[in-house]
């Protein structure tokens, strides 16, 4: 069953941030707390971690996209 990673708190100011890469791709394995993706905020690029261990299903966001704390990011597969 795929577990549903939602991007993380990034600071107490900090509500959204920008897409900006992904580290691991579809299809590939990641570890927990393994860089996942890097997100583009007002201050500076941040590395966001997986929250589980698996095999990334499914990319939920695109590059370049704004995305809220506790929108959906990801999918992996446990």
């Amino acid at each position: 069953m795929p577990h549903v990673m939602k991007l993380p708190p990034l600071g107490q100011t900090i509500e959204e941030a920008k897409m900006a890469e992904w580290l691991v791709p579809e299809g590939k394995p990641v570890d927990k707390d393994e860089p996942l993706l890097v997100v583009e905020t007002d201050k500076g690029n941040l590395e966001v971690n997986a929250d589980a261990g698996g095999t990334v299903k499914r990319h939920l966001v695109k590059i370049g996209v704004m995305v809220k704390i506790g929108d959906a990011v990801a999918e992996i597969e446990t």
